[in-house]
């Protein structure tokens, strides 16, 4: 693929596992990792390959393999966040202004 870098191998250590339990393993992760379930931040191939590392026993991934996408997934959640309080915010306004605008021309309950 001309858009990725390989960059290095890493030794997570020795599976003790059968290629039979290894493949039950990897027919078992089936419905959690299917193609349409992809997130390039939450649920990446370094996120599988994550999984599929701790299902097989051999620990888990260094943690700079999943940093960025990690970053991004944080950054990314705090400018949904940020965005649904602006949208209140704008609903409490548009509120108050009725509320003022009805105050003024004697039209409060």
């Amino acid at each position: 693929c001309p858009m990725h870098s390989y960059r290095e191998s890493i030794y997570l250590g020795d599976c003790k596992l059968s290629e039979k339990q290894v493949h039950d393993i990897l027919e078992s992760m089936k419905p959690e990792w299917m193609g349409p379930t992809y997130d390039l931040l939450r649920k990446n191939c370094c996120y599988f390959s994550e999984a599929f590392a701790v299902r097989l026993g051999v620990g888990y991934l260094p943690k700079w393999v999943n940093h960025l996408a990690h970053v991004g997934a944080v950054l990314d959640d705090e400018s949904k966040a940020g965005i649904h309080d602006l949208h209140n915010l704008e609903e409490a306004l548009d509120d108050a202004a009725t509320d003022v605008w009805e105050f003024v021309h004697g039209k409060s309950a």
